[in-house]
């Protein structure tokens, strides 16, 4: 079961509940002042648009999450659509109506990682990165052969990645801007923790 709760004054009753199969994936949607706006709900072969002030489900579509199951998909909500990565594809559907907009077979073999970026998602696996656009045209592609990427960070129309060296035993972090590489450092070692990139600081561990 799914809920959602508001505090009116002293009582904390929840506002109300949505009730969804277990195993499901959901994913939450802000408005422009980072307020919650809604919440998005696969299960049972169908992703569901909850209303976050009522709990109204404001639309229902079909959409599969293949062999692997809701609980090995990941569900995102970007401003522009909803996307659904399952078995190896891409799926954005509309957030207004749910419309399915576009499906995209991803390029990058074996799990994806993906995050909204610049205007579009960015796409990485093991041995690549790709940018997707709105339309779900795959306009750029990045990788160093040799080296599997360990984690991503994204800033403005930059994105810093970290890259593991094999042949020197150690991490090396580069700064991208579309397929192209404006710089790379190598680093003492292995990074533990999530990249942080702030203003004009990369900060990792």
């Amino acid at each position: 079961q799914m809920e959602t709760a508001g505090i009116p004054g002293r009582e904390g009753r929840p506002l109300w509940t949505h009730t969804a199969e277990a195993g499901s994936v959901t994913a939450y949607r802000t408005g422009p002042r980072f307020d919650l706006a809604a919440i998005y709900v696969l299960a049972g072969g169908r992703l569901t648009a909850v209303a976050a002030d009522t709990g109204a489900v404001q639309w229902q579509a079909e959409a599969t999450a293949g062999k692997a199951g809701a609980s090995r998909s990941r569900l995102l909500a970007p401003d522009d659509f909803v996307v659904l990565v399952a078995d190896g594809t891409i799926t954005a559907f509309a957030h207004q109506d749910g419309r399915r907009l576009w499906t995209l077979a991803s390029p990058i073999a074996g799990e994806v990682s993906v995050l909204p970026y610049s205007g579009g998602l960015f796409v990485y696996g093991a041995d690549s990165a790709i940018h997707v656009d709105k339309a779900g045209r795959v306009d750029w592609r990045w990788q160093i052969p040799g080296e599997p990427i360990k984690l991503v960070a994204p800033r403005d129309k930059t994105i810093f990645i970290v890259s593991h060296d094999a042949r020197g035993d150690r991490d090396r972090l580069h700064c991208v801007a579309g397929a192209n590489t404006r710089w790379s450092a190598g680093l003492p070692g292995h990074v533990m923790s999530p990249v942080l990139a702030e203003k004009r600081v990369v900060y990792l561990t």
